[in-house]
């Protein structure tokens, strides 16, 4: 089967051989997540790296000259995928990608860890628990937690590896959030929570939640609408990916 890139207006990305392929729950995330200026960035089960790269576009095109993103995914496929996709990104020079295959787990257990912390972890992690499998097992490993990374484990190494103020962001289905915010609330505190509604008039299904390990004087909720009642895209939706997707 032929190479097929996904496309964004400054950059590709391979994705063919990475367990989860690119889609809307990444890219949205990348671009819904506040930034200030983070110069070291963790994306926790990276796959073909979409978040990462998609971080590192908006970040360079605000002007920051420098940054560093580290992924890390247990798929080794998805590594050297994202390995490639580093070689190729355009902007290379300035922002410097390392992927390894390893997970969080042993990632946040190394010595050579520890001494490194992150301004910003992000994540699409494993959500389903406990339920149907396919018969894909990379696809399993990808999206069920209790393969590989549970809640409690993505809680506690990021609260290991932040630095001071730092940031944790992920995208969750909406009827796992609040789970999730229930077990972060002993190590982290929530500032930042978006509900993402499918389509007007439909109930929301994904919920981008933020934490951090600094104080929190307000926790910053909002709605966000990806397809109008006549199903197409909201101003809101064009507006948060138009400096990605070629169609906007």
């Amino acid at each position: 089967m032929p190479d097929k890139p996904f496309y964004f207006k400054n950059f590709a990305l391979h994705h063919d051989d990475c367990a989860q392929k690119i889609g809307t729950d990444s890219v949205l995330l990348a671009a819904a997540i506040p930034l200030c200026s983070p110069r070291r960035v963790l994306d926790v089960g990276c796959g073909c790296g979409v978040i990462g790269f998609c971080l590192a576009d908006r970040l360079l095109r605000a002007g920051q000259t420098s940054l560093k993103v580290t992924g890390v995914d247990i798929d080794a496929a998805s590594v050297g995928e994202a390995r490639r996709n580093a070689a190729e990104f355009p902007a290379a020079g300035l922002a410097d990608f390392d992927f390894r295959e390893i997970s969080i787990q042993d990632f946040c257990a190394a010595p050579t860890t520890v001494g490194g912390r992150y301004d910003l972890i992000v994540s699409n992690p494993p959500y389903f628990q406990h339920s149907l499998k396919s018969d894909d097992v990379r696809r399993n490993v990808a999206r069920h937690t209790d393969n590989t990374l549970s809640f409690s484990d993505l809680v506690d190494c990021s609260a290991r590896l932040l630095a001071p103020g730092g940031q944790l962001f992920l995208i969750l289905p909406s009827s796992a959030a609040g789970e999730f915010v229930e077990m972060a609330r002993a190590k982290l505190q929530l500032s930042f929570r978006m509900d993402v509604f499918p389509k007007e008039g439909k109930p929301e299904n994904r919920a981008i939640l933020g934490f951090t390990n600094g104080n929190v004087d307000e926790v910053r909720y909002s709605k966000f609408v990806i397809r109008d009642i006549n199903n197409c895209f909201t101003k809101d939706y064009i507006d948060f990916t138009k400096e990605f997707y070629l169609n906007f």
